[in-house]
């Protein structure tokens, strides 16, 4: 393995400390940072550019993941976007999975639902095209589909009912302070997708040239993330998760999955589209600004 110096994650009670250690040494470690206990070094990946990145799975948990990454300026250049051929199609899947949970949860047109992470903002705008009172957060991205919707930081509070992040957790630095920042708004539930990790080395297709997906999870890892924050977890065992205080089975979350189309055509029947109304607020807004414009010029 090539010398290389990395940086070792520490929890304490009260504060993130740093060790340094040399990833060629054969019990190089690290502390894991979903349950804070030994990882060690299992495997290397070259990233697009030539840098060497060091991964760790956790002894206990199963935890996957990279030293922390000081790669990540580099990996969200807008050319390394175009490689994510998959993200509208996923928007609509997972749109459709979310109004299909809606409807079986009974989850109303009016209880406000948030988009972690949400990017484009594409996925949003089809939420409430399917009827739902979706907004979106995502301080790194600006959110196209969605601009008028979007949460503010200091709107992230108890308001919401449901809470998604698809395709978003792998991003995550720091997964133990990421999801308390979700959990600390105390939803009902948390729906959310990643592919679990169940031993696969560096030529796993999840683990992308672009350096952007850092942690990969086991079951047993996000039921560690859920149980400290007093949340049930529900997994279809491959990708499609769920936190919440209700307890259900992963054969419920697989029917969402399944009859997500069927389901989410049910949940627009009763509720109805935003998409109309949507477009009228945000030209009544424009409207008045405009008219507010030619009203000071005079």
């Amino acid at each position: 393995m090539n010398l290389a110096l990395i940086e070792n994650l520490l929890f304490t009670d009260d504060q993130i400390e740093y060790d340094i250690l040399q990833v060629n040494d054969p019990q190089a470690q690290t502390h894991c940072r979903v349950c804070s206990n030994l990882s060690r070094l299992v495997f290397e990946k070259t990233l697009y550019w030539g840098e060497i990145v060091p991964f760790f799975r956790c002894g206990s948990c199963g935890h996957l993941q990279t030293c922390l990454p000081t790669w990540l300026t580099q990996s969200y250049q807008a050319k390394y976007a175009e490689e994510d051929t998959g993200m509208a199609d996923r928007c609509l899947w997972t749109a459709q999975t979310t109004a299909a949970f809606a409807l079986r949860t009974d989850i109303g047109p009016s209880e406000p639902c948030l988009d972690w992470g949400t990017g484009t903002g594409l996925f949003v705008r089809f939420c409430r095209d399917a009827g739902l009172n979706a907004y979106g957060y995502d301080p790194f991205a600006e959110a196209l589909f969605s601009r008028e919707f979007l949460c503010k930081p200091d709107q992230l509070d108890s308001r919401w009912s449901l809470i998604t992040a698809f395709e978003v957790v792998e991003h995550f630095s720091d997964p133990s302070m990421e999801f308390a920042k979700m959990f600390a708004m105390r939803p009902s539930a948390i729906l959310f997708s990643t592919l679990l990790y169940q031993g696969e080395g560096a030529d796993w297709w999840y683990i992308v040239g672009n350096g952007q997906h850092v942690s990969f999870y086991t079951e047993q890892g996000l039921r560690i993330l859920g149980e400290r924050h007093g949340y049930n977890l529900t997994t279809d065992g491959l990708e499609l998760h769920l936190f919440s205080r209700k307890k259900y089975t992963p054969r419920f979350l697989r029917q969402v999955r399944k009859k997500r189309e069927t389901w989410s055509r049910k949940y627009l029947r009763a509720h109805g589209s935003r998409l109309i109304s949507d477009s009228e607020a945000i030209r009544s807004r424009i409207t008045k600004e405009e008219s507010d414009k030619l009203a000071r010029k005079d």
